[in-house]
């Protein structure tokens, strides 16, 4: 009970590829994107909030990239400062000389660990423990089997070394391109390590109603004020736009939402909608002035982030009508 897509798409080093899509039908709001890809990410590729650059053109404003990682930067910084505190090793220095970062290759990292213990625990051989898999599930259980190592040591003070289990995704938004450098610039910079990363594809959605008249399309008026209605809306932002028989180029004004329900997508205490399912809440925008005074008002719902969704209802504008139906032409 799924749709199968074959298409063609631009593979990581520019060669067109040929794959069969399959609906997403998970009733969550991973459903709410477009077609997704992997692709691989190193530090060499990170500068704070802008990424890149990549051989392909695929990344589109209101994209999500994510990293789904078994073994994370905060499990792997905690492993080397309980190491520093364990008297049976004698050394101090875990932290200050492996700790790991934003964009750094955790597989790289735990195999200079795993040399040091072996120096400092000769009982132990923790080196034949870690295979340098960039595998990320790979990675997972020799990193157990490490922790396992240190718990059973008779070296080791500490035998409550703690294991990583199940996985934890991080994500973003991108809200900027720059062609001429092909890289890209992210809401958030979130803890990502090397390796693969996935791209969500944003379905731009546009909404356009029949023109409002508020009930006489000959009359001169003026339309203040709008308000969108929600029956569920859980999106990070979108856009207004007004037109008028006056004015018919299209104004936009953003439309900035609590939030998508996305934890660590937003700063502590802005009124965040917890859950991932958003609120009920109306939007309320100004109309341009330019578009203000008109026979008929011209309105356009625009949103395009992935992963993101909204059930609108429809719309309400304040009108005020004036006496002279011919004042906009003298």
């Amino acid at each position: 009970d799924k749709l199968y897509i074959g298409g063609e798409y631009v593979a990581e080093d520019g060669k067109i590829e040929y794959s069969v899509d399959v609906e997403r039908k998970n009733f969550n709001r991973f459903d709410y994107a477009d077609r997704e890809f992997i692709f691989q990410l190193d530090k060499s590729k990170l500068n704070g909030l802008e990424v890149g650059p990549f051989s392909i053109y695929n990344f589109s404003i209101g994209d999500v990239i994510s990293q789904e990682q078994y073994l994370t930067i905060f499990q792997f910084n905690t492993l080397l400062k309980k190491l520093d505190m364990d008297d049976g090793l004698n050394f101090t220095n875990f932290f200050n000389n492996y700790n790991a970062s934003y964009g750094d290759d955790l597989s790289l990292k735990m195999a200079e660990v795993v040399q040091m213990l072996n120096s400092l625990d000769s009982a132990t051989d923790y080196v034949s423990l870690w295979s340098n898999s960039s595998v990320f599930s790979v990675m997972q259980t020799d990193f157990n089997s490490v922790i396992q190592a240190l718990n059973n040591s008779s070296v080791t003070f500490f035998s409550n070394y703690l294991t990583s289990e199940g996985t934890i995704s991080y994500e973003t938004v991108v809200t900027d391109k720059k062609i001429s450098y092909n890289t890209i610039t992210i809401k958030t910079e979130q803890p990502f390590i090397t390796g693969d990363m996935k791209l969500y594809k944003a379905i731009s959605t546009e909404i356009q109603y029949a023109p409002q008249h508020a009930g006489d399309a000959s009359s001169f008026k003026q339309f203040s004020g709008g308000e969108f209605l929600f029956e569920r809306r859980s999106f990070s932002s979108a856009i207004a736009a007004y037109n008028s028989d006056i004015s018919d180029n299209y104004e936009e004004i953003v439309l900035n939402s609590k939030s998508a329900g996305i934890y660590g997508d937003y700063s502590w205490g802005e009124n965040t909608i917890w859950g991932g399912q958003g609120d009920q809440s109306q939007i309320r925008t100004y109309i341009p002035l330019k578009k203000q005074r008109c026979r008929f008002l011209g309105c356009k719902f625009i949103h395009s982030t992935a992963l993101e969704s909204y059930q609108l209802y429809g719309i309400s504008l304040s009108v005020r009508s004036y006496l002279i139906p011919d004042r906009d032409y003298r």
